[in-house]
């Protein structure tokens, strides 16, 4: 595995220490550096953000105790937003309507004290995408990532019959 430079492990040290504001600012004062150096990172077209995500998450699962996943999703609302790539009018359940914003599906690994997530995908009612394709999708994303998980919780409309019979079983991973 090779060795990250220095200002994006600073990124990223400071992404795990801070819990609110995360922006290159505040990310400078927790490590001593300027936040000019961790704006480069940002920008830095040759650092593919999903490849070290996945390889800090394959490093920390080797030293966490068995965990289980959970699937669920979201939506964010985006009313004031003019233009933003994916945005659509998606139903948000809390508030019984429709609304401009985005609905996300995720997959998150926890053990009851902490919680990491994995992946996420952007619903597009465009695409021909469901939310249980994408579920679907995010298991498989899990299991090449070597988890081993005691079980998988979801909501109980992700226990539709296509995403039930998807190979939930991650013994043979």
């Amino acid at each position: 595995m090779k060795t990250l430079p220095l200002n994006t492990l600073n990124y990223v040290k400071g992404l795990m220490c801070i819990f609110e504001n995360a922006s290159c600012v505040a990310l400078s004062l927790i490590n001593k550096c300027s936040h000019d150096s961790l704006t480069r990172v940002l920008s830095d077209k040759g650092l593919c953000w999903q490849t070290l995500l996945t390889n800090l998450i394959m490093r920390t699962f080797e030293k966490l105790p068995a965990g289980y996943l959970v699937i669920d999703d979201t939506t964010i609302s985006k009313r004031f937003a003019a233009s933003i790539e994916n945005l659509s009018f998606v139903f948000d359940t809390k508030l019984g309507k429709s609304i401009l914003g985005l609905q996300l599906v995720l997959i998150i690994w926890s053990n009851g004290e902490v919680a990491i997530p994995l992946a996420l995908r952007v619903y597009q009612k465009n695409t021909g995408k469901t939310k249980i394709d994408l579920a679907c999708e995010l298991i498989e994303h899990a299991k090449k990532l070597g988890i081993k998980p005691e079980f998988i919780t979801f909501d109980c409309w992700y226990a539709a019959e296509k995403f039930l019979l998807t190979k939930l079983n991650f013994q043979g991973a």
